[in-house]
């Protein structure tokens, strides 16, 4: 489930009924106003309908957290979300997204900054708790899995296609953090990591940070990426063909190379098969996302060659320990979670990290 918000969800109703009668000139009534389940762990994303001129609208509102709820980023940028979508939509037809109906900028009427955009029919794979321990990735057939992985590598593909000129450049770079995008996610880690963590140390994520810069590859594309770049952030059609219905979650967007957002997805799926395991559960999608399938369809798709995977991979493991040592710290400031004598138990993927540092990760069959 979300982690848990301290903000008055009828506070949240009233305000956007508010709102909304403004931007469309008639009174609004919200109803059905609720937090999806089985996903979310940053901005607070709510589902409603809103009737105006006798039309019912299913609508969703995303907002930054409550800075008294231990925030999991230090920032929030719902203008760089509502621009990512507008790119893609604009340059990417083949990968569908939500249409944006309103952004807000200001955080007077709601208490943050939010966007509205319209809801779409579909479900992604759940998170908490993970699709492979019971959902309908699990319950689809082996030929339907199939269907959904390919989608996902081709939406992934189509996204890295779009060319990046001067003005997507100009949404996407993060300049405060270096020149180049390596240089970029590399700085903007080792500070997000001493944000994080607040007085505990550790030196597991250190060493990574030092590994990932001793190792840097020598090439530094400068492509779109969608950052959060998962299975869980496409909704698909699942009670047809498993077509995908929206691609969702860009907060996350920045420029960089296409094996950051292909080795995320990948290292995401390690982690939830390795909690499976420790918990005796085995595999219970053997079929599904092995590396080299899903890198040889989007190197298919794609048309070019990924380089560079086993860095972005590491890479992707040292951003998901940062956020998860986060959302650990913030799960026991709710009470969800007790104290570790061993902070470094904080981290979620912190055996399939040490794994990857010492080249012995199980799940890597590339």
């Amino acid at each position: 489930m979300p982690l848990p918000s301290s903000r008055d969800r009828e506070q949240v109703r009233a305000g956007l009924a508010d709102w909304i009668s403004a931007q469309v000139g008639e009174s609004v009534d919200i109803s059905q106003l609720h937090v999806p389940g089985g996903a979310g762990f940053s901005s607070e994303t709510y589902l409603f309908d809103a009737v105006w001129a006798d039309t019912a609208h299913a609508l969703v509102c995303r907002m930054a957290p409550e800075t008294a709820d231990m925030p999991v980023f230090a920032s929030y940028d719902l203008g760089l979300q509502v621009d990512s979508m507008a790119i893609v939509r604009d340059h990417a037809a083949a990968v569908p997204v939500p249409a944006v109906r309103w952004f807000e900028p200001s955080p007077r009427p709601l208490g943050a900054e939010f966007y509205i955009m319209d809801r779409v029919a579909g479900r992604g794979a759940p998170d908490n708790p993970p699709y492979v321990f019971g959902s309908w990735v699990t319950e689809a057939t082996p030929a339907q899995r199939r269907v959904v992985q390919d989608h996902c590598a081709d939406l992934m593909a189509g996204i890295h296609a779009i060319e990046v000129d001067d003005n997507i450049h100009a949404v996407l770079s993060r300049p405060k953090w270096g020149e180049t995008p390596l240089d970029q996610h590399l700085n903007h880690q080792r500070w997000y990591y001493h944000w994080a963590r607040g007085e505990l140390e550790f030196p597991l994520i250190e060493r990574a940070l030092d590994w990932l810069e001793s190792n840097r590859p020598a090439s530094d594309p400068v492509g779109f990426n969608w950052g959060d770049a998962r299975i869980g952030n496409i909704l698909f059609d699942t009670e047809g063909a498993f077509d995908p219905t929206a691609v969702v979650d860009w907060e996350m967007a920045c420029l960089g190379a296409p094996a950051a957002d292909v080795t995320w997805q990948l290292m995401l799926h390690h982690f939830f098969l390795d909690v499976a395991d420790v918990m005796g559960l085995g595999n219970p999608v053997p079929d599904f996302l092995h590396v080299a399938d899903f890198v040889g369809r989007y190197e298919a798709t794609a048309g070019r060659r990924l380089a560079d995977l086993e860095w972005y991979y590491v890479f992707g493991h040292l951003r998901f320990a940062i956020i998860t040592l986060r959302t650990s710290r913030r799960a026991i400031l709710a009470g969800d979670m007790e104290p570790h004598d061993d902070p470094q138990d904080l981290v979620n993927n912190r055996r399939l990290l040490e794994a990857s540092l010492a080249g012995t990760n199980p799940y890597w069959d590339l």
